[in-house]
């Protein structure tokens, strides 16, 4: 009668380094290398002598109000929410944002070549003896699993890995700035959008109102003139002003109509 038997033995693989090598990797690991290339030095930006630059006297609570909410000094809450609907909805301040956070990965993917890679392939094979060929030993069933681990780790011994996350975390700031500037440069846009339909607004029902006075005016002149009380010069000049009037109404709506439509463009709409 024939007998199996099966077997699962586990084999880890992992590479081991000499004492002395491991003292070495210590010591250079401790030790302070030389990064390729100069270090980089900030250009000085020449500054006239009667500039006065008065910024650097607020305070850092009063430099975060400014250039966060500074249109909040204005105290129009329709104002508020334009500007938040903008800051929200913008494509521009989007694609911006969107830079920044592949700045942020970028940076982190650098950061990450400071350490070790470590790699893992399982494998897995089962053997068993011929049952139709004679054999001095039983039939058997042989499973093995196998896990081989793999650790490298580059040594940075010029500063190839340095120079790469200080240039990967310059970017990364500068990234964060263009963000802000582009953030900055939308709320005023919108701000002065908002303002300028505001003004137009405010034209447009002073020119209505003007063109109601004179066509009330037209008819007190036509009246007259029928009742041979005025010329016709009159009544022309009455008539030629309520003709102005209507194209200044009609230049106002045109004008009004393209702030509208730009303020819809900084909104996202």
């Amino acid at each position: 009668m024939n007998s199996a038997t099966s077997e699962a033995p586990l084999f880890m693989n992992i590479p081991s380094l000499p004492l002395v090598g491991l003292l070495a990797v210590g010591a250079l690991a401790g030790c302070s290398l030389p990064a390729v290339g100069p270090d980089y030095q900030r250009p000085s930006t020449p500054t006239a002598t009667g500039y006065d630059d008065t910024s650097s006297q607020l305070s850092s609570a009063t430099d975060h109000r400014v250039a966060k909410e500074w249109w909040r000094d204005f105290g129009d809450p329709e104002l508020d929410r334009t500007i938040a609907e903008a800051l929200k909805e913008n494509q521009g301040l989007k694609a911006a944002l969107a830079r920044v956070e592949q700045a942020r990965a970028l940076t982190g993917e650098a950061r990450s070549a400071f350490l070790p890679t470590v790699g893992a392939v399982g494998l897995a094979s089962r053997e068993q003896t011929s049952e139709t060929t004679t054999n001095r030993f039983p039939n058997s069933l042989t499973t093995t699993y196998r896990l081989p681990l793999t650790l490298a780790w580059e040594l940075d011994l010029f500063g190839r890995v340095l120079r790469l996350n200080e240039g990967a975390r310059a970017n990364f700031r500068a990234t964060q700035e263009l963000a802000e500037a582009t953030r900055l440069a939308i709320t005023a846009e919108t701000a002065s959008a908002y303002f300028a339909l505001a003004a137009t607004d405010e034209e447009a029902r002073i020119v209505a109102d003007t063109l109601a006075l004179q066509k009330e005016m037209l008819s007190l002149v036509e009246a007259r003139r029928d009742a041979g009380r005025a010329s016709d010069l009159a009544l022309e000049q009455a008539r030629l002003a309520v003709s102005t009037s209507e194209a200044d109404l009609a230049a106002v709506a045109n004008r009004r109509s393209a702030l509208k439509n730009g303020l819809a463009v900084l909104l996202g709409q």
